[in-house]
């Protein structure tokens, strides 16, 4: 897989739409918006066969979706939600056959370590249950995570298989350099 793109990019047109440039694009693969507000795709399963139909038939592949599960939340009831969201969209990713869910951690509503090891906590409990659908949950470096410092102490707390989605411009909005988080060595 080279070139993939996400369905962020054409939240005004729809899937077949969608699909049809990528391929016209030349493109591997996308990354589908999986939210509420059903642009793209609402977060239920299992998928509507036309719905999947469509997509296997644009000769397009799903590589990842892009599910708006976050973990930081002070509150229990929240997180638990959005586990039954994570759980829900990895469903959904072995359905579509796609290997990847970007998730997010979400704004810290406190310090940073009680958020990690909330967000660590919530994220660890589904490396089991992902890699027995073949999926990997993917967490972007995003709000606080787009710093190097908060994002390495949330990696020493995670299960290695949970991956990490590296989104440079998030990161470099917040002053961090490309060249430095990059080639940063994760063991």
């Amino acid at each position: 897989m080279r070139f993939t793109f996400s369905t962020l990019a054409y939240p005004h047109l729809k899937i077949d739409e969608v699909l049809e440039r990528a391929k016209k694009f030349g493109l591997d693969g996308v990354e589908l918006r999986v939210a509420d507000d059903g642009i793209h795709l609402k977060p239920h399963y299992p998928i509507g066969k036309e719905y999947v139909d469509t997509i296997r038939s644009s000769g397009v592949k799903i590589v990842s979706i892009a599910g708006y599960a976050r973990f930081s939340s002070v509150s229990d009831e929240e997180r638990k939600r959005n586990e039954e969201l994570l759980k829900t969209l990895t469903l959904m990713a072995e359905q579509l056959e796609a290997k990847v869910i970007r998730v997010f951690a979400g704004r810290f509503e406190d310090d940073s370590e009680s958020s990690i090891k909330r967000i660590s906590k919530s994220l660890n409990k589904f490396a089991d249950y992902a890699e027995k659908h073949g999926i990997y949950i993917a967490i972007e470096t995003h709000d606080e995570l787009s710093r190097l410092e908060v994002l390495l102490r949330l990696l020493k707390e995670l299960d290695p298989r949970i991956k990490i989605l590296y989104d440079p411009a998030n990161m470099i909005m917040l002053g961090e350099k490309h060249e430095t988080v990059f080639p940063y060595p994760i063991e």
